[in-house]
């Protein structure tokens, strides 16, 4: 299928991602738990799916079999919306992060039990970048417990922020951040740097 929307589950979708997005020919919408008959078919349609849409889904296994680092089914993904997710403590490790190439926006909400979007897993160089070079949207909201990008075993949770670095974004043009009430910094100092070359 070169275009499709595919919803699976009863749950209502509110559309927030920006008018001035680019607009994505392949959707899948995923708003129910026990999803397990159909993880096969749904990583078939992930390999080229464009626009990702979570809702209230609550099962962190099935979650981490549609993520599986070693399925190549997340590089097409353009924009991915999460919302209701509250069993979710990240999205996605670190490995799984460096495929999404193509990230154009990303939107978390009302994600009661997320603390960082990334955890950091596998052993990675300390030159080792994450570069979201297409990332032009960012929305965070109501994430009571988020305190930055991501938590790795040697970075204690306290020191953390949204941006530091070993991220890179250089399209970023929309960053809303509403109701997280923990994070303590959204830039370090080399990132404002940076910003004011």
């Amino acid at each position: 299928m070169e275009r499709y929307k595919i919803s699976i589950g009863d749950q209502k979708w509110h559309y927030s991602y920006d008018d001035e997005a680019t607009e994505t020919s392949r959707m899948l919408k995923l708003g129910m738990n026990k999803i397990i008959h159909l993880v096969d078919g749904i990583k078939h349609l992930l390999r080229k799916t464009q626009s990702l849409y979570l809702n209230g889904m609550e099962d962190v296994e099935e979650m981490r079999m549609l993520y599986h680092p070693n399925v190549e089914t997340i590089g097409q993904l353009r924009l991915i919306e999460v919302n209701n997710c509250n069993m979710m403590r990240n999205l996605f490790s670190f490995s799984i992060a460096k495929r999404l190439c193509q990230l154009e926006g990303l939107e978390v909400y009302n994600c009661e039990n997320i603390t960082e979007l990334i955890e950091e897993k596998e052993e990675i160089d300390d030159n080792d970048i994450l570069e979201f070079n297409k990332l032009r949207i960012l929305k965070l909201d109501n994430l009571n417990r988020f305190n930055g990008l991501w938590h790795s075993q040697n970075t204690p949770r306290s020191s953390t922020s949204l941006f530091d670095k070993k991220m890179s974004c250089p399209a970023l043009e929309k960053l809303e951040l509403n109701g997280c009430s923990k994070l303590k910094y959204v830039f370090i100092h080399l990132w404002l740097k940076a910003l004011c070359i």
